[in-house]
Parts: C-alpha cells; structure tokens; sequence
C-alpha cells in the first residue's frame, strides 16, 4: 500500500498539535484539549450509537460522561 508523504512543515505541525493536546490531558485541562481537535472533530460512542460532533459537541460527550 502506497502512502501519500506529508511535507515536513505539516508533519512537524501535527507532531506539535500532538504534544500540546497530550500535555493539556496531563494537566486535566478539558478546555485546552478541546481546543486541539479543531472544528471537525467527531467522538462516536459506539456502544450508545451516539455521535458528538465538532468541539462543543466532544465536549458534551466529556461533560456528561
């Protein structure tokens, strides 16, 4: 399987993205996680058969958990 290669600026843009998001969930900061999955973000919870979408709707999912 041919994988498409990621120019480095962007690699080292989502490594980063990577590293904040990690070290807001070390610090339990829900806000600042939130934040780092931008506006598509999507949380299915499978056993439910429920989808949250886009930041707000993660966020519920995490509120109401």
């Amino acid at each position: 399987m041919a994988s498409a290669s990621i120019p480095k600026d962007r690699l080292s843009a989502r490594i980063d993205l990577v590293e904040q998001h990690i070290r807001l969930e070390n610090n339990h900061d829900l806000e600042g996680v939130l934040r780092t999955f931008g506006d598509a973000a999507q949380y299915d919870d499978e056993a439910w058969g429920e989808r949250y979408k886009g930041g707000n709707g993660s966020g519920c999912f995490t509120n109401n958990s």
